[in-house]
């Protein structure tokens, strides 16, 4: 039965009986059975059946008409992009793990990860890299287990370029405040 039916046609259970040979009582017995299924679809202005396209069940889907209205499309929010920073020399054997935290504490806080760099001691300027990355990957947030992945003191250079937030005790440094003055504690 299911064969004279196309994918997103409408036939009337009279005009599948026609196509088979099946009797009227047996053709609405199996559309009541593939009704119950989700297979087909009641029309009710046209007092036909649907067939769902695609083999798709058409359970709990509203019907609507072709000349009704589609809902607008709405634009998505794209997630704001934050790279991962940390030296492996620092991390020493919990590399994975910082890794791993930073990915949690950036989904945690909304960020898209666009990558996570790790530099090594032989790595020349780190921190210059670091700012070049951030530049091409549009990111607003550098996040690093802690301070003493990024040397001794916050880079200025790197603070006007992003925010940084340490995953060790969640402090961030946002760039906004410290265009002026130097770089304290936002907790």
């Amino acid at each position: 039965m299911l064969r004279i039916l196309q994918p997103g046609g409408q036939l009337i259970d009279h005009q599948i009986a026609a196509n088979t040979a099946l009797s009227i009582r047996r053709t609405r017995h199996a559309i009541r059975a593939l009704h119950q299924s989700g297979l087909l679809r009641h029309v009710t202005h046209r007092n036909a059946w649907e067939l769902s396209p695609c083999g798709h069940a058409y359970t709990n889907t509203p019907h609507r008409p072709s000349h009704a209205r589609r809902p607008p499309i709405r634009p998505r929010r794209m997630k704001p992009t934050a790279i991962g920073y940390l030296r492996s020399d620092i991390s020493g054997t919990a590399q994975n793990w910082d890794e791993i935290r930073i990915r949690s504490l950036a989904k945690r806080y909304g960020y898209d990860l666009a990558k996570t760099i790790v530099c090594t001691p032989r790595t020349s300027d780190p921190i210059t890299r670091l700012i070049t990355t951030a530049h091409r990957t549009a990111a607003e947030t550098v996040f690093t287990p802690h301070l003493a992945h990024l040397g001794t003191e916050l880079p200025n250079a790197l603070i006007r370029t992003c925010d940084v937030i340490t995953v060790n005790d969640e402090n961030t440094y946002a760039r906004t405040y410290f265009v002026f003055a130097s770089p304290t504690v936002i907790t």
